[in-house]
């Protein structure tokens, strides 16, 4: 029995070196019902209040291909651009230098290119500028939202079954807008439809319908904020692919007579990073 006491002695006063670990527990937080609404809210009011109006030197990258293989246009430009704010058609482009190529025959094929060339940096930043009417900055019953607390921001996550997923990371002191990424799950489908005249001694005008059905609709967007505490935009990251893009040309008020039609796929990569 002497002989066993200290191996008794040994299992019971044995302690195993995992049980001293010291385990760090991260605090959960409960907010209010309403928290992440008012958050978007006062977001949106600082959006308004406190971006800075100004003049910057943008690199701007536009990658445009048709059927994963065909460039459509490759553009590599540094632009002066003046925001004037967060909102639709509230920028002007003043000047850009650098290398901008253009499928030419494609785009007069349609004599549709300023459209379509409008559409590739413009057109796109109109949409993606106007940040207070996203929907989900608005139809707050249509989302999930959920809201992590963090040392100087919030970030809210929200999502909706075939809309939008995606987060804005808001200043706590602020308000003010710090990060935005999303991704339209809906692959919407939607037609446009323009008159356009047709080749020179034939037919005077003719209708161009353009049906679209995306596929991939993301945007992942970057502030900063000044010693001011006031919004400057640093980056946009943003892509678009449309598997399903077709155009039917008419003869004007000849609704059955298909002149022609094409169908293709597009992407659209931009990318938009702030100099200076």
């Amino acid at each position: 029995m002497k002989k066993l006491l200290p191996f008794i002695l040994c299992f019971f006063f044995y302690v195993p070196v995992y049980s001293q670990r010291v385990i760090e527990l991260k605090e959960v937080k409960v907010f209010p019902e309403n928290f992440s609404q008012d958050l978007i809210e006062k977001m949106k009011i600082a959006v308004k209040k406190n971006y800075k109006k100004n003049i910057s030197n943008y690199k701007v990258d536009i990658e445009y291909v048709k059927n994963d293989t065909d460039t459509l246009a490759n553009v590599k430009q540094e632009s002066m651009i003046q925001i004037d704010a967060l909102k639709m058609k509230k920028y002007k482009i003043l000047k850009s230098n650098g290398k901008a190529f253009y499928r030419e025959d494609f785009f007069k094929m349609y004599d549709l290119s300023d459209l379509f060339k409008y559409g590739l940096l413009e057109g796109r930043l109109n949409v993606l500028l106007d940040i207070s009417e996203y929907p989900f900055f608005n139809n707050f019953s249509e989302y999930n939202y959920q809201v992590s607390d963090l040392t100087d921001f919030y970030e809210i996550s929200f999502s909706s079954t075939n809309k939008y997923i995606g987060k804005v990371k808001i200043a706590k002191e602020s308000s003010n807008i710090l990060e935005l990424e999303f991704e339209d799950l809906s692959n919407a489908s939607f037609l446009y439809r323009g008159l356009t005249a047709g080749p020179a001694g034939k037919i005077k005008y003719i209708n161009v319908v353009i049906d679209t059905k995306e596929l991939v609709n993301k945007a992942h967007l970057y502030f900063s904020v000044s010693k001011d505490k006031k919004i400057l935009l640093d980056k946009i990251s943003s892509s678009i692919k449309l598997s399903q893009f077709e155009v039917s040309k008419y003869e004007l008020n000849k609704a059955n007579k298909i002149l022609s039609k094409e169908n293709m796929r597009l992407n659209t990569d931009l990318i938009l990073e702030r100099i200076n």
